[in-house]
């Protein structure tokens, strides 16, 4: 990859990864500082007077809830509707209670016993016993309880166990009247107050009647020796518990018997003490993520320094350990035991990152004239010996500029130190070295050869000449003659 496609890719990539730490950005960054390791969470958007919520469950528990901002709600009044609302939201996604199977399964056991055992007070059945106290078979057990005692028992029983009976029916019936219109209405806390109590009540009648059964037995078999009444009822009455009845009081029960999955007061207790248990860790983890994009800013700028100054040679052996000095004080808001002490260590961290920042940026400007300081000192060495070569390294003129060269080299060694260790510097500084190195580049380009140099070329170059021009009128002579005595 060409480098500067790499460094763009880069960037690219450090953009991303602080736009993914920007607190509070979704509902996904917000949640995050409130679960623990290993933990995850579902959310339900719902509406309440037109403001937007979500309710968060961890682990399946109802747990927070955040408004549109991604805030944890603490006012107990709100997350009470946002609540209702849920609670709306996942009774409508389930399928419908069957009203109708309910109302069959009852109207078998209440045809049932008011049919064939309860009866009426002017036509027979126990209503019938229980209300004509004067009846025959009645004043024989209440006047011989000591040859009667079992019947004289279930006879006072008897009484009691039918209106436990007819109270439980009532019980059934408002209760199943309650669900039917819960149910059609879409009322979730209706429907399973209904649903409960229709079971609770057909449970009770199920005993209630039992017992009756047992009472009515006694009266009308006997018991223990005992001769029953068995006209004592009507010829056409009876309260034996069949297997139809029995199977129509299971069927009952077991439609009834769905547990409220939305327990409302439990869920509020529990997004409660959820949000306030991890309010106060969330605010501190809050203010860590905060500083950890701050944090990767300065290390951006600690590596774009770094390698800039790197790519000239030159390695600023003091910025790992500023750094270390810069994390610790970050890792220190971790441990934070409250959002007050988290934020006081937040300050101190950044002071220290301010210090450590504007030094690298200061280091940064120094960048271009610390190029070209050294650039001015390369060049004039180069040209100083491009000097010698010419007049030797015994000139007296090249061993002065070579003298001013290292003080040169001295003084921008000394500057580089100072870079290396993390001392405050100035442009000017290095721009002096610059125009001295310039200046020095000029001398050494523009220095001419000595006088005493110059009167030996002249005079080299004028044997030269001359004996280049003997050598021409000889040879011109020799030719001449040669030609002649060919002639």
């Amino acid at each position: 990859m060409p480098t500067g496609v790499k460094k763009s890719f880069l960037s690219v990539l450090f953009l991303l990864a602080l736009a993914s730490l920007v607190v509070g950005a979704t509902l996904d960054e917000e949640i995050k500082h409130y679960l623990n390791s290993g933990e995850t969470y579902t959310a339900t958007n719902v509406t309440v007077d037109g403001a937007a919520y979500a309710l968060v469950k961890v682990g399946n528990v109802e747990s927070f809830v955040f408004n549109s901002s991604f805030e944890p709600v603490r006012e107990d009044a709100v997350v009470a509707q946002v609540v209702d609302a849920y609670v709306q939201v996942q009774y409508e996604q389930m399928a419908p209670i069957n009203t109708a199977s309910i109302r069959s399964a009852y109207e078998s056991i209440n045809t049932s016993i008011r049919g064939t055992c309860l009866g009426d007070k002017l036509n027979g059945g126990v209503e019938y016993f229980v209300t004509n106290t004067g009846a025959l078979n009645y004043i024989l057990i209440r006047f011989q309880c000591s040859l009667r005692p079992k019947q004289c028992v279930a006879l006072d029983h008897i009484n009691l166990t039918v209106n436990d009976v007819r109270s439980s029916m009532k019980v059934v019936d408002d209760s199943l009247t309650g669900l039917e219109a819960a149910v059609a209405t879409k009322k979730p806390t209706d429907v399973y107050d209904n649903l409960g109590r229709v079971n609770r009540a057909a449970t009770a009648l199920q005993a209630n009647y039992s017992l009756l059964s047992s009472d009515y037995t006694t009266i009308a078999y006997g018991t223990g020796g005992e001769s029953g009444f068995v006209y004592a009822f009507g010829t056409t009455y009876n309260c034996n518990v069949s297997s139809a009845l029995s199977s129509s009081f299971t069927n009952l029960i077991s439609l009834t018997s769905a547990s409220n999955p939305f327990d409302v007061p439990t869920m509020l207790s529990r997004i409660k003490s959820a949000t306030d248990l991890r309010y106060g860790p969330a605010q501190v983890r809050k203010v860590y993520d905060e500083e950890m994009v701050r944090l990767l800013e300065s290390k951006a700028l600690r590596d774009k320094v770094s390698s800039n100054f790197s790519s000239l040679g030159l390695v600023l052996s003091f910025l790992p350990g500023k750094y270390v000095q810069l994390e610790s004080k970050f890792a220190a808001i971790a441990n934070a035991t409250n959002v007050a002490t988290a934020q006081q260590l937040a300050t101190a961290f950044q002071a220290e990152r301010g210090t450590f920042d504007t030094l690298l940026t200061l280091y940064q400007t120094l960048l271009f004239d610390y190029n070209a300081s050294k650039a001015a000192l390369s060049s004039a060495t180069s040209k100083i010996a491009l000097a010698a070569t010419k007049y030797g390294s015994t000139d007296s003129r090249v061993q002065d500029l070579r003298k001013e060269q290292l003080n040169l080299t001295t003084r921008l060694t000394l500057l580089e130190n100072d870079l290396k260790t993390g001392k405050t510097l100035t442009s000017q500084q290095f721009k002096d070295v610059a125009g001295s190195g310039e200046a020095l580049a000029l001398r050494a380009a523009e220095l001419k050869p000595m006088e005493a140099q110059l009167d030996f070329l002249l005079i080299g170059g004028v044997i030269l000449v001359v004996a280049i021009v003997a050598g021409v009128i000889w040879y011109a002579r020799k030719r001449k003659t040669e030609y002649g005595l060919s002639q």
